[in-house]
């Protein structure tokens, strides 16, 4: 309703509006069952469809306005985001497990990334490569061996391929100097950090069901409070549909 009807009802009320001011010096008789026929403007009639229209609009969107806020959809919508945050925290333990599996799994290269954070550029003994050159790099992030890659290099301004070759040379002649350590392979500081992380989300995952827990708890209340709030314009549209469905009889 909200996206399709009331945009197309107003578009309606729009063009009878208009068309309503074009016709404007035409004349027409009008008549209704109790008057005689009497000469009305055209676009007196079509003004009086365009106001029908307006009067409805009211309506339409008390209507769309309970569906939304005293609905099944938003309820259920709530409960749905609540449930999957349910099975995210149960699921956590698993995550955590996999978190610290993937660290081993990559503890070669963040201790070679690590090795390669100690030699900055701008030490370095690198011909060719100057104070602005290195600035440059710098003032994008690029300041120790381990940020060092072609394409990264490659695009700034003053480096072509003979300047990022000879930073991506010296950093591949760093890297052979590595070894891997399997006794640090993962730290305690490592650990400590995923855990950290699992236990953050489980913390801000518990306030959130709490949250929760307390909107579904009050629904009902706002749901009674949504009903008596659109029951007046309701009911009025309610009436009038009833005395024109009897108007309608009336004259048939």
């Amino acid at each position: 309703m909200h996206e399709q009807l009331l945009p197309a009802l107003s578009g309606l009320v729009q063009v009878i509006e208009h068309k309503a001011g074009q016709v404007h010096h035409h004349v027409k008789t009008g008549r209704i069952h109790l008057m005689d026929a009497m000469p009305v403007r055209l676009s007196q009639v079509l003004n009086g469809w365009a106001q029908q229209l307006k009067a409805n609009f009211g309506h339409l969107q008390a209507l769309e306005a309970l569906r939304r806020e005293a609905g099944p959809d938003a309820f259920n919508a709530r409960m749905e985001h609540l449930n999957r945050l349910k099975l995210e925290f149960d699921d956590l333990a698993n995550r955590e497990k996999k978190d610290l599996q993937t660290m081993h799994s990559h503890a070669e290269k963040r201790q070679r990334v690590r090795y390669l954070e100690q030699f900055f550029i701008d030490k370095a003994n690198l011909p060719g490569i100057g104070p602005a050159n290195r600035a440059t790099l710098a003032s994008f992030g690029i300041e120790t061996a381990a940020e060092v890659e072609w394409g990264r290099i490659r695009r700034r301004k003053g480096f072509g391929d003979v300047k990022t070759r000879t930073l991506v040379d010296w950093c591949k002649g760093l890297e052979r100097n590595f070894r891997f350590n399997a006794a640090q392979s993962v730290t305690q500081a490592d650990v400590n950090q995923v855990k950290q992380k699992i236990h953050a989300r489980a913390q801000a995952i518990q306030q959130e069901l709490r949250a929760g827990l307390s909107e579904v708890q009050q629904f009902t209340t706002k749901q009674e409070q949504t009903i008596r709030r659109h029951t007046p314009t309701l009911q009025h549209a309610a009436n009038s549909l009833a005395q024109a469905n009897a108007d309608w009889e009336a004259l048939h």
